[in-house]
């Protein structure tokens, strides 16, 4: 078993602007371009909301769930994860389980529920051992990650999709 000491202000910190930026992001689109598509092949505002708020609630499920002692580094995954999903030329498909649906989305709704699980998320980061090793929900390709992991994960996919948020806003806005 390998203990740690985990500095987890650092993490707040960058979850706490990486959800900022992604509640500021939603609060820019009015409630008809947030359904609207951009361009071909394009998902909504809205489908991009419902993507990353399903993929942080599985992430939420993971870190209270089946978690264990690792028999390695707790952040050696980190690295690898903020390489992949902060390169924003490459192009992923979503896991089956966290695609967003084609019903419309309200809004505010969305909105208040990502603060909602945010909040959940920054709880973890300051009152769960982040060591642990989550065995719930195994990454595609890699495995088991540590809450470290995932909550790091959970910082670089919310910031990709601040972006496309971003740039779909734009170019609905030209």
């Amino acid at each position: 078993m390998i203990t740690q000491e985990i500095a987890t202000e650092p993490l707040l910190k960058e979850w706490k602007q990486t959800e900022d930026h992604l509640l500021k992001a939603i609060s820019r689109y009015s409630d008809e371009n947030f359904h609207t598509i951009p361009f071909e092949g394009s998902w909504t505002a809205a489908q991009v909301c419902d993507h990353v708020a399903k993929s942080l609630a599985r992430v939420v499920i993971s870190l209270s769930q089946q978690n264990e002692a690792t028999e390695r580094m707790p952040g050696q995954h980190t690295e690898m994860l903020k390489s992949v999903f902060l390169n924003f030329d490459q192009k992923f498909q979503s896991p089956v389980a966290i695609l967003p649906d084609d019903k419309p989305a309200n809004k505010n709704d969305m909105y208040k529920k990502l603060k909602n699980i945010g909040d959940q998320l920054s709880n973890a980061i300051e009152k769960e051992d982040l060591s642990q090793l989550c065995t719930f929900y195994p990454f595609p390709t890699i495995g088991n990650l540590t809450r470290l992991e995932w909550l790091s994960f959970s910082c670089f996919h919310t910031q990709r999709h601040v972006f496309q948020l971003e740039k779909i806003y734009k170019h609905l806005n030209q």
